[in-house]
């Protein structure tokens, strides 16, 4: 499962895995909810259905794996979306501060990002000082209308990436 985003009460709560639009990819995590009533519902659409499921955003990553102090950080995600990117933003804050900083994630060959045009949105955080701990999420809106939005890793998990500085 390419961008899964983790428990959820389909595994053991009773719920069933629903496909949330059957006309996009079935390898994404993104596209798959539990289902409403338990044991969801066989022989009916989906309980989760929905035209537009928004982005899906996957293999998340920064380079280098563990900056030095001082040295920049590449963020990269995969990012798509049937009805097209409007945007992708890194949302970022310095451990232990809860203001977040965003920074957008470009896919047009510059920022860090290496081919313009693959779907991998690319952006380079400042290099910090050692033992600074960066926590992040990447939110990814389409261009439909009305747009969707995915954030990654889901917010309902309360979980964030993280780079840490000088290790």
């Amino acid at each position: 499962w390419r961008g899964w985003q983790g428990v959820t009460p389909a595994d053991g709560g009773g719920k069933s895995i629903e496909l949330r639009n059957a006309a996009l990819a079935h390898d994404q995590g993104q596209n798959w909810a539990p289902s409403g009533p338990d044991g969801g519902t066989p022989g009916q659409p989906n309980s989760c259905y929905t035209s537009n499921v928004g982005p899906a955003i996957w293999d998340v990553s920064h380079s280098p794996v563990l900056p030095a102090s001082g040295e920049p950080a590449v963020i990269t995600a995969c990012v798509h979306d049937p009805d097209g990117i409007n945007s992708v933003t890194l949302l970022y804050r310095l451990d232990p501060s809860t203001t977040t900083n965003t920074l957008t994630l470009r896919d047009d060959g510059t920022s860090g990002d290496s081919i313009a045009g693959d779907g991998i949105y690319s952006g380079t955080l400042s290099g910090y000082s050692a033992g600074t701990l960066v926590a992040f999420r990447i939110r990814a809106i389409d261009s439909a209308s009305p747009p969707r939005t995915n954030i990654w890793p889901n917010p309902a998990l309360q979980a964030e990436a993280l780079v840490r500085y000088g290790e």
